[in-house]
Order: structure tokens, then C-alpha cells, then sequence
């Protein structure tokens, strides 16, 4: 699913030694809709443009101690353009059969090791809404407080999570000028 070069290219991130310029508040918001509210299944998605850090909120927030105590299986699907969803189902499957430490027969589906269980899945850049109709079925709705963040450039994904699960965007920003200021002496000490 996600193609790695030898070749490795130095990006510039909001993260630096001491966490994350500029996503604080996203942050806070994101933690917020995974652990509070409804019990219902919720779906999170995030949008914005490539390279504004999408990623970077939706792993912060997927490692954070409090997801990680509040979810019992997390998954984590890097999903592209180009995806094959027989390959992302097998991804999901083997994430949450890893959560189990054992083997898990074959024959056994996702719903029946998900059942009961507060689960916690990113789906990161995802690009089309049919990929999420075919992957959506899997995930059962168990009134426990499971979540699905959804990260997308794409503004007709995120306001499809809203339509269908009224699930509202999180629209991720540039940073103001000040947060830039502080990312820009954070990385030339940390280079």
C-alpha cells in the first residue's frame, strides 16, 4: 500500500523535540472526539491540504497514553490512490490479529475479534468514497465508543463522513505566523 524509496528525502514537519508547533489545539479537539460523547461508532474524519499535517495530528493522537489506555485494539491503514482492497482488508485483519498475540484461524472475520471491543482505526489519506464503502462494512457499531479518524485532502470524502455518519470535519489550517516562527528556530536547533 505504500510505496518506499531507497532514497531517503528530508521533509519539514511540524514536529520537533519537544512534540508538535502549531496542532495543539487540533490536538486537544481530536482527543476530545475519541474519547467523549456517544457511544455510537463515530467517524473523524480530517481534511486539508497535502503536507499540512494531517498525518502528524492523526498519529499524535492515535499514540497519545489516553488512546492508548481507552481503545482495546488500535489499527493503524495507510491507504492511496492506487489501493486494493483486498490488500487493506488483509492489513486490517493482521493489525487486530496482532493485537491478540496468537493465531487466529483464517476463516476467522473481523467482526467476530472486533465484537465487544472498543477499537480505535486510522484510515491515512484516504482518497475516494467507494474505498470507504467497501471497507466501512468491517467495522462494527457496537455502542462502545469505538472510532475511525480518517485523514483526506479531499473536501467530497470529509463532507461525505458528514452526510452519511454526521460525523463533521476537522479542517486542518496553515499555521499563523508566530506558529511558524517557533517551527522554523525549533528545526534549524534540531538539525
Amino acid at each position: 500500500m505504500q510505496i518506499k524509496s531507497s532514497r531517503k528525502v528530508q521533509m519539514p514537519s511540524r514536529e520537533t523535540g519537544d512534540g508538535v508547533v502549531g496542532l495543539e489545539e487540533d490536538l486537544l479537539k481530536i482527543k476530545s472526539r475519541l474519547c467523549e460523547g456517544s457511544s455510537q461508532l463515530g467517524i473523524i474524519p480530517i481534511v486539508g491540504m497535502g503536507g499540512i499535517g494531517k498525518t502528524t495530528l492523526a498519529r499524535y493522537a492515535y499514540d497519545d497514553p489516553l488512546s492508548v489506555q481507552h481503545f482495546d485494539i488500535r489499527a493503524w491503514l495507510t491507504i492511496s490512490q492506487s489501493s486494493n482492497i483486498k490488500t487493506i482488508l488483509r492489513t486490517v485483519l493482521r493489525s487486530i490479529k496482532d493485537v491478540f498475540n496468537v493465531h487466529v484461524p483464517f476463516w476467522v472475520h473481523n467482526d467476530e475479534l472486533l465484537k465487544g471491543r472498543r477499537y480505535l482505526i486510522v484510515m491515512d489519506d484516504l482518497w475516494d468514497t467507494n474505498v470507504w464503502d467497501e471497507l466501512q462494512r468491517m467495522f462494527l457499531n457496537d455502542l462502545n465508543g469505538s472510532r475511525i479518524i480518517i485523514t483526506t485532502r479531499e473536501l467530497r470524502v470529509a463532507s461525505y463522513m458528514n452526510i452519511e455518519y454526521h460525523s463533521h470535519p476537522h479542517h486542518m489550517h496553515l499555521m499563523n505566523v508566530e506558529q511558524s516562527w517557533m517551527l522554523l528556530k525549533e528545526q534549524s536547533v534540531w538539525m
